[in-house]
């Protein structure tokens, strides 16, 4: 913790250290057992996909975008300068496209002869019955691989990660049997508070930890893949990459930094907190 506060700091970041007594202090739910301490920045803050995604679908419609539900694309083929998107109903042309499927993007590239080093790790969530606030701020524990947020109607999400594969999006019949004792290990102050339901998603992975983001080695063709990140990058992602996409913008550092050409160079840029688990 203490090396990613120096990164941390050299950014402008205003984190700080925070020993075991200011840890419980600020969370009193925690629970002492082995816990060392943390860290705190105050200005970090939360965001709603449901809000986020309907600002988003309300400017596309502003736009004139033609936005498409229910609609997968199941290969993708380029020919005669353009590509050619197959759906259900037909196909999508289009002369430059953006693959934004995150740990779906492998199966798309394969239509197309080349891939990325791209997995899949399926997570899964619990929610519980609104409750007097006990997890204040958002909580993070890389030893128990959770991440906590008690929301304002009172409700306490906790995203408890487990190494497994596929892509499957529903939860399984004992994953809140295996993350209840990790929840109650960390936070002994919740074990009172009922459960409401549990729900399935799929995050991405890269070798590095980090995002791949910029032009593919196909012309035209362009990848943003989160790396576990999701929807906390998306608005950066969103304008490094419409500028990339619409106005050749290649200024950003970040296109250089993680390119999706690094995986064959070798330049990564390791995640810092790998090194922590």
């Amino acid at each position: 913790m203490r090396s990613s506060l120096e990164i941390q700091h050299r950014y402008g970041v205003p984190s700080e250290l925070l020993d075991a007594d200011d840890c419980v202090k600020m969370v009193p739910a925690l629970g002492r057992n082995r816990l060392a301490g943390g860290t705190f920045c105050g200005k970090d803050g939360t965001i709603s996909p449901f809000l986020l995604l309907d600002s988003l679908l309300k400017a596309c419609r502003r736009e004139k975008v033609d936005v498409r539900y229910g609609t997968r694309v199941e290969k993708l083929a380029r020919a005669n300068g353009s590509f050619c998107a197959t759906v259900k109903d037909g196909t999508i042309e289009a002369d430059k496209v953006l693959l934004c499927t995150d740990w779906a993007v492998p199966e798309l590239l394969a239509s197309l002869g080349f891939t990325l080093p791209v997995k899949s790790l399926p997570k899964e969530a619990i929610v519980t019955v609104p409750c007097a606030p006990k997890v204040r701020p958002v909580l993070i524990s890389l030893e128990h691989h959770i991440s906590v947020n008690q929301v304002a109607r009172g409700s306490i999400i906790f995203v408890v990660s487990r190494a497994r594969e596929g892509t499957e999006i529903v939860s399984t019949p004992d994953f809140l049997g295996f993350a209840a004792p990790k929840i109650i290990d960390l936070l002994p102050g919740v074990a009172d508070v009922q459960v409401l339901r549990t729900w399935g998603g799929v995050s991405s992975l890269t070798p590095d930890m980090q995002p791949i983001l910029g032009a593919s080695e196909v012309e035209g063709l362009y990848v943003a893949v989160s790396s576990f990140r999701g929807l906390m990058t998306s608005p950066a992602v969103g304008r490094i990459m419409s500028a990339l996409i619409l106005e050749n913008d290649t200024n950003d550092p970040v296109l250089t930094q993680l390119t999706p050409r690094r995986f064959q160079t070798g330049d990564l840029i390791v995640e810092p907190l790998l090194n922590q688990e």
